[in-house]
């Protein structure tokens, strides 16, 4: 008898050690957790924090922007020169912060690439959308005002979006009242305080969102 109980509670013992160790190979996700450096070809690496490529097997000509939180990427090649097509590219991560491949490109043809400024299982990340609009100017006579000379300029018109990416499958959708509805719809306080919050009360949105991601929070898994 004294021999089963010896068994049992070594047993026991194990599986507390491995609930334990399974405790410490993962960490909630917000900003403060660091991501394992280098290049995810997908969400599914994103989302368990292991890289396809780490920066050390790949030659790369990449950019940062502390201040717009933005990475731009020319090319990226693996050691034997094997291009890697950057559209392919889902994010990177570079001193354990995380980028979104925004899939839109500079005049230059640089990839741009996002920073997640909110991390939790509703991330956020921005993007500067360029387009190009067309306005009619007109030259005037200075004595008579009259426009003599009209044209057709074109010129690029910025504004920074703001998106939302749902860290449990991987959607990412324009940050919007509707939007955020959709996501948290299971949460039905927080849901109804949302509708009642004005679609134009951007920060009132986005406060409700960090509230979402502290009532549901998500692990990501780490690695020493």
């Amino acid at each position: 008898m004294q021999k089963v109980f010896t068994i049992c509670t070594v047993f026991i013992h194990m599986v507390l050690l491995v609930n334990a160790q399974n405790q410490q190979d993962s960490s909630y996700l917000d900003k403060n957790f660091e991501f394992v450096d280098g290049v995810f070809l997908n969400f599914e690496a994103f989302k368990s924090n292991q890289p396809s490529y780490s920066w050390d097997e790949l030659k790369s000509n990449i950019f940062t922007n502390p201040i717009s939180a933005t990475t731009y990427i020319k090319e990226v090649y693996s050691k034997d020169s094997l291009a890697l097509d950057v559209k392919d590219i889902w994010g990177i991560s570079l001193a354990g912060l995380p980028y979104v491949n925004t899939l839109k490109q500079t005049e230059a043809g640089l990839y741009i690439f996002a920073l997640l400024k909110v991390r939790g299982s509703l991330s956020m990340f921005q993007s500067l959308e360029q387009k190009k609009v067309e306005t009619t100017m007109h030259a005037f006579n200075p004595r008579t005002g009259i426009p003599f000379r009209t044209a057709n300029i074109e010129r690029i018109e910025e504004k920074v979006e703001d998106y939302i990416l749902d860290m449990r499958s991987g959607l990412v959708l324009a940050f919007s009242k509707e939007n955020l509805l959709t996501l948290i719809y299971e949460d039905e306080l927080l849901l109804k305080s949302v509708s009642e919050v004005k679609d134009d009360q951007k920060d009132r949105l986005i406060k409700s969102l960090m509230i979402y991601c502290d009532r549901n929070p998500v692990k990501v898994p780490v690695y020493n």
